[in-house]
């Protein structure tokens, strides 16, 4: 008998740091999702490298018994991976031509892809926060875990500024204007922002980090001392689970919250699936500190290998994110006209890290400014920093000037070790010998 394999579904992780062309211009400047993927297959065929070079996508060993019985097979695609199942196909009275699924998806099936970390660039060269509460990893769904998406997306909203939280270069928010932004810190420490002016208006953020281990450490992240705090786990009715109390004169730094005893009742497994899998950890502690947070216990998905995972069901509540139709048949199909209609693909937007960029004189000697670099670089003790954080890129290497619209050619860092100053700065050192564009002293 012959097999036929066809494409359920596609995701495309589409990362700033690769689809920043030499003009400065990337993939999420175009607003139409069919352009977006025609972008994508024209890097392709430039020989561009993508996430792929750093991420793997691979199901939990543990699920891939259960989905080989269901048909499903999955593969690299570039900047992304495709999702296959075989099907029977059938050519209906109008000459339409379907596939049915060999083998009946239930329509609550949880189907789960992990990116796999080769190395640990794409935390380098990727945005987000350093220092976090909860060493949470992402997770991508296409239902509404725990907010409604916006197709193609499998991404959360991002959140409200708020005057209360301590934000991290890089981090993203909307302000009171309803306008994206991404945050920064000046050589004063002084918060400013950058709009994101692109199409595309949602990005992997915070409320996507919510893949969280049967154990692990609550980090305190504000500025004020701590020393009372209380922490309860909440299911998604507001019963507490487990309460936590801590009590001492020294200041709390981080408490270990252990939830193995509950694993029965928390972890995502076979009898817990979203989302009533979604928990809630709220902090309370004296001096005013407070923060709340959903997270998901996922043992089989969460790893520090693992950047993140998705989850995807054949039937969700936007039935724009289905993979199966009314009738029980895959997306894709050709109409009787011959034209196809292709099966979803959908998508998560990735920001660069934003960083500033700092210059040493590979001698050691102190370096001076340039009058002519005198709208992109700070003189700082004897090095030379970029008055503005730049989004790392791999193909795009000019820097912007502050307050206008010039950029130039500057070095760019060759590796991506992550350092951060008093100014709450996050920076990448570059190396540089003597030159009329980086002179030294005497």
């Amino acid at each position: 008998m012959e097999l036929i394999y066809k494409t359920l579904f596609e995701i495309k992780l589409e990362h700033e740091y690769f689809l920043t062309g030499e003009d400065g211009i990337n993939l999420f400047s175009e607003a139409d999702p069919l352009v977006r993927q025609t972008k994508l297959e024209q890097a392709f065929d430039l020989g561009r490298e993508s996430i792929n070079r750093d991420v793997d996508f691979d199901f939990p060993d543990i699920l891939k018994g259960s989905y080989k019985e269901y048909g499903l097979k999955i593969l690299p695609s570039w900047s992304g991976c495709k999702v296959l199942i075989r099907v029977n196909q059938n050519i209906l009275p109008d000459n339409s031509l379907v596939f049915e699924p060999y083998f009946s998806l239930p329509p609550a099936l949880d189907i789960f892809i992990l990116f796999i970390k080769k190395a640990n660039l794409p935390d380098a060269y990727s945005n987000g926060r350093i220092g976090r509460p909860v060493p949470s990893i992402y997770l991508f769904s296409n239902e509404n875990i725990p907010d409604a998406k916006v197709f193609p997306f499998l991404v959360n909203s991002i959140s409200p500024f708020d005057s209360g939280i301590s934000y991290e270069q890089g981090e993203l928010a909307v302000d009171s204007s309803n306008t994206l932004q991404e945050y920064f810190y000046d050589n004063g420490g002084n918060l400013q922002q950058k709009e994101i002016t692109t199409a595309v208006k949602t990005f992997a953020n915070e409320n996507d980090r919510l893949l969280v281990p049967g154990s692990f450490y609550y980090t305190l992240t504000g500025k004020t001392p701590v020393t009372q705090l209380d922490i309860s786990l909440k299911d998604k009715s507001g019963n507490v689970i487990k309460p936590f109390s801590i009590n001492q004169t020294e200041p709390i730094n981080r408490v270990l919250l252990d939830f193995s005893d509950k694993a029965g009742q928390i972890q995502l497994s076979g009898s817990l699936t979203l989302p009533d899998a979604i928990f809630t950890i709220e902090a309370a502690g004296n001096n005013g500190y407070s923060d709340t947070r959903k997270i998901v216990f996922g043992d089989l998905l969460y790893s520090i290998f693992h950047w993140g995972a998705a989850h995807l069901r054949p039937r969700v509540t936007d039935t724009l994110f289905n993979l199966i139709t009314d009738e029980g048949l895959i997306i894709q199909r050709r109409d009787p006209l011959g034209v196809w209609t292709n099966a979803p693909v959908f998508e998560i937007p990735v920001k660069s890290r934003f960083g500033n960029f700092r210059y040493i004189n590979n001698k050691g000697r102190e370096l001076t400014l340039n009058p002519a670099l005198n709208n992109f670089l700070y003189k700082e003790n004897n090095v030379l920093i970029s008055q503005l954080p730049v989004s790392l890129c791999k193909y795009y290497f000019l820097v912007s000037e502050n307050g206008g619209n010039v950029t130039r050619y500057l070095p760019n860092p060759r590796t991506y070790e992550i350092k951060k100053d008093d100014f709450q700065r996050i920076y990448f050192d570059i190396v540089v010998p003597e030159s009329d564009l980086f002179p030294v002293l005497p």
